[in-house]
């Protein structure tokens, strides 16, 4: 926990001194060591490697993209009333048909359709994108809200954003109350949030 509040104070004090790019310069040297430490110390193993499904991850990222484009263009453009809107339409529906069809249809398939089988994946999905959704749009908005409009340093806004860190508990803790604790003070906070004016 301490370790992760830590890092979150110096990428503050980083950015604050020198410039946001130094939170991404600084992780350069950590990962060359990283991979000299990698290539010393651990032994080769023999691995059994199966086929990568490049066709079926190539469709799959390519409507995920192309979706990504259409939402970040689409108010900008009018939606649908413009004829770049429905041609990203277009390419979504037809891969997701081609990536689906492929899925059916080859041996070695990027996502496994029985994974769908799985209760603990198939409840854990949808959580975690109606989850992933409440937090990942505050923890974007929040900082920005903080430092153009309040006019709040870089180190106090890493100093509010920093009890985030908590969630590295769940080593010591049982997840299911971290978890439950953690909804419930997201909901706290969120309520708190919409009261927001500057």
């Amino acid at each position: 926990m301490g370790q992760s509040w830590g890092l979150r104070w110096a990428a503050g004090w980083l950015t604050e001194f020198y410039s946001w790019r130094w939170v991404f310069y600084i992780n350069v040297p950590v990962g060359i060591l990283s991979l000299i430490g990698i290539y010393r110390y651990v032994p080769d193993n023999e691995t059994h490697r199966e086929g990568f499904d490049i066709r079926g991850f190539a469709l799959l990222a390519l409507a995920l993209a192309v979706l990504q484009i259409m939402l970040d263009r689409g108010e900008q453009v009018d939606w649908f009333e413009a004829l770049e809107i429905q041609f990203y339409a277009i390419a979504i529906v037809l891969a997701l048909y081609l990536y689906i069809v492929h899925t059916l249809t080859c041996e070695r398939r990027f996502f496994s359709p029985e994974l769908l089988r799985d209760r603990n994946f198939v409840s854990a999905t949808p959580f975690i994108f109606v989850v992933g959704i409440i937090l990942l749009s505050t923890m974007a908005l929040l900082p920005p809200f903080l430092q153009q409009w309040k006019e709040y340093p870089v180190l106090t806004t890493g100093l509010i954003v920093m009890p985030r860190g908590v969630g590295t508990l769940m080593k010591y803790m049982d997840p299911r109350l971290l978890i439950f604790i953690g909804l419930g003070l997201v909901g706290l906070s969120l309520h708190h949030m919409a009261g927001f004016n500057l």
